[in-house]
C-alpha cells in the first residue's frame, strides 16, 4: 500500500531517517479491515520530493504512481473528483466526508449590535404595535373603569373637600394660640367606610409647606386654592387615579381599592386574565431573545459573502478540492495556500477565511486557533475521501482489491466503527467548551450587565426627571408665597402649623358614604 504523510490521517514515524510504520486514522482503518477481513498489509510512503518543492500537485502525484502500477492501493484520503476519474484512477467507498465548507470566524466584530440595540433588549420580545396596543389597553381599561365605577369620582372630590377644610381650621388654630385667643372646635373628624380609605397625594407636602408662609390665615392660600381647584376637576384626578390602579394590576405594584360596582369588578377579572396572558406571553419570548443572542453571530455566512464583498479567502490549490474551487468560483479573492499550512494563514492575518474539507475542519477546529472559528453555510461540493486503486489488472490487483476493501468498510461504516475512530481526533479541547462541561445550560444565557441595562437605564433617567420637576414645584411654591405675603411675616405660628400638616397629611383619610354634597352634585 503507498501512501503519503498527511497528519492525522497518516502520519509518519521516522527514526534515524527511515521509515518505520505511520500512525493516524487511516492505519485505525486499515487495522480494523485488516482484523476483520483476516490479511495483513504493508505501508510503503510515496516520494512526496516535488510535491514538497511546490513543482507538482496532488492530483499529479497520484496519476503518476497509478501509472507505474507498482502498488495495488494507495491508502491515502484521495479526493474523489470526476477529473481524477476521467484520468484513470479507481476510488473506493468513502472513507472520510472532504466536502467544501466556508470556515469564518465565529464572532464578527463588526456584526456586533449597536449599543441602542443592547439597551433596548427588553423590548424585544414585543414588535412596535404590540407594545402601542398595551399602552392603548391600559389607558382604554383605565377609561372603562373611570366610568364603571362612578363612586370613584365622589371619593376624590370629599377627599379635596377634607383637605381644605383642615387646613383653614389648622390656621385658625395656629393664629388664635398665637394671640392668646380660643378657638371654636374644628370640621368633625370623618367617620370611617370599609374599603373607602384615601391617602393624600405624596407631593401635597412641600406644595403646601411652602404655601403657609402668608400671614394672613384666614386668606385662602396657594394650597386651599390648590385644593378647591382639584376638587373642581375631581373627574381629572380620578381618570389618574383609575389609570394608575390599572397600571397597579398589570405589574403588581400595590393593592388597588375593591370597586364599589359589580359591573367594575368584573371587568377587573376579565383585565387580570389578560395581564396574565401579556406576562407570560413576554417571558417566554424574552428567554428566546435570549438563547438566540447567546449563539455566536458571523458576517460570514457562506460562499455568497465571500463572493459579494470580495473577502480575502484561503484555497488550498494543491488539493482536489482546491482545483474545484478555483474553477467554479474564478471570483473568489483567493489567496494561495497549501494543504499543510492549516488555519496558519488566517493566525497570520493573510484571509478571514478559508475553504476546507468537512474532516480537516473538524480536526483543525478542535483547538488552537480553531476555537474562534466555524464552519459556516452549505457544503460547496460534495466531495468523498477514499482510498485510490490502479484499473490494471496486469501488474497489479487494483480491482480486486477494491471489491474486498469496499466490502469492508460498508460493515465497518455500518457498525459504526468508522465514526468511533474519527471521534478520538476531533475531541474539543477549546477553553470554552472545556467551561461549558461543567457549566450549567443556563450560565450560558446569564444576562450581562451591559446587555440587560435598559430597564436600569429607564429607572434611572424617570427618577431623576421626577425629582427635579418636583424640586421645581418646590422652587415656584415658594417664590408665590414669598410674593403674596405680608412684610410682617411671622415665623414661628406658621412653622408650627407646618409641622402638624405634615403629620395630618401622612394620615389616611376615611370619609363616610353620605348624600351628596354640593360639590359632588356639581360634579
Amino acid at each position: 500500500m503507498g501512501v503519503t504523510n498527511e497528519p492525522p490521517y497518516m502520519e509518519y514515524e521516522i527514526e534515524n531517517g527511515e521509515f518505520r510504520g505511520a500512525s493516524g486514522y487511516v492505519v485505525d482503518v486499515l487495522d480494523a479491515a485488516a482484523a476483520r477481513g483476516g490479511f495483513t498489509y504493508e505501508l510503503v510512503p510515496l516520494d512526496e520530493t516535488r510535491l514538497q518543492a511546490g513543482e507538482e500537485t496532488y492530483t499529479g502525484l497520484l496519476i503518476r504512481t497509478i501509472a507505474e502500477n507498482n502498488f495495488d492501493l494507495l491508502a491515502s484520503v484521495w479526493y474523489d473528483t470526476a477529473e481524477r476519474k476521467r484520468l484513470g484512477v479507481l476510488f473506493g467507498r468513502r472513507v472520510i466526508d472532504v466536502s467544501g465548507y466556508v470556515v469564518a470566524p465565529k464572532n464578527d466584530v463588526s456584526n456586533e449590535p449597536p449599543l441602542s440595540e443592547k439597551l433596548a433588549l427588553f423590548t424585544q420580545p414585543f414588535s412596535g404595535g404590540v407594545w402601542a396596543t398595551i399602552v392603548g389597553l391600559l389607558i382604554f381599561q383605565a377609561t372603562v373603569m373611570f366610568f364603571l365605577d362612578r363612586q370613584r369620582v365622589k371619593r376624590v372630590a370629599r377627599e379635596h373637600h377634607v383637605v381644605v377644610e383642615q387646613l383653614r381650621h389648622e390656621a385658625r388654630k395656629d393664629e388664635a394660640a398665637r394671640q392668646g385667643q380660643a378657638v371654636a372646635a374644628g370640621p368633625p373628624g370623618p367617620k370611617p367606610l370599609p374599603g373607602a380609605a384615601l391617602s393624600m397625594r405624596w407631593n401635597n407636602g412641600w406644595t403646601d409647606e411652602a404655601s403657609f408662609s402668608r400671614r394672613e390665615v384666614e386668606k385662602p392660600t396657594a394650597a386651599e386654592e390648590a385644593a378647591n381647584l382639584r376638587a373642581r376637576l375631581a373627574w381629572v384626578d380620578a381618570l389618574a387615579q383609575s389609570a394608575f390602579e390599572t397600571v397597579s394590576h398589570m405589574a403588581a405594584a400595590e393593592d388597588a381599592p375593591m370597586p364599589v360596582a359589580w359591573a367594575a369588578r368584573v371587568q377587573n377579572v376579565v383585565w387580570c386574565f389578560l395581564v396574565l396572558l401579556t406576562i407570560s406571553a413576554y417571558t417566554a419570548n424574552l428567554a428566546t431573545f435570549l438563547i438566540v443572542r447567546s449563539q455566536p453571530t458571523s458576517s460570514i455566512n457562506g460562499i455568497g459573502d465571500l463572493l459579494g464583498r470580495r473577502i480575502p479567502t484561503c484555497v488550498q490549490f494543491d488539493t482536489g478540492l482546491g482545483e474545484f474551487i478555483s474553477s467554479k468560483y474564478p471570483s473568489l479573492n483567493a489567496v494561495r495556500s497549501r494543504w499543510s499550512d492549516g488555519l496558519a494563514n488566517i493566525e497570520a492575518k493573510r484571509c478571514t477565511g478559508i475553504i476546507m474539507a468537512l474532516y480537516d475542519a473538524q480536526q483543525a477546529l478542535s483547538s488552537g486557533v480553531g476555537c474562534s472559528l466555524a464552519v459556516q453555510g452549505q457544503p460547496l461540493v460534495d466531495l468523498s475521501g477514499a482510498f485510490a486503486y490502479s484499473p490494471s489488472s496486469t501488474n497489479s490487483c487494483g480491482p480486486q482489491v477494491l471489491v474486498v476493501m469496499d466490502s469492508l468498510l460498508a460493515q465497518l461504516s455500518e457498525e459504526g466503527v468508522l465514526s468511533e475512530l474519527w471521534d478520538a481526533y476531533v475531541q474539543r479541547r477549546c477553553p470554552a467548551d472545556l467551561e461549558a462541561e461543567s457549566a450549567s445550560a443556563s450560565d450560558s444565557v446569564k444576562l450581562s450587565m451591559e446587555g440587560f441595562s435598559g430597564p436600569f437605564l429607564v429607572y434611572g433617567c424617570a427618577t431623576f426627571l421626577l425629582i427635579c420637576c418636583s424640586i421645581i414645584g418646590h422652587w415656584r411654591e415658594q417664590a408665590r408665597g414669598r410674593g403674596g405675603g405680608s412684610n410682617e411675616t411671622e415665623k414661628g405660628a406658621p412653622g408650627r402649623a407646618m409641622g402638624r400638616l405634615r403629620g395630618v397629611k401622612e394620615e389616611t383619610i376615611s370619609i363616610e358614604q353620605e348624600p351628596e354634597s354640593g360639590l359632588a352634585k356639581n360634579l
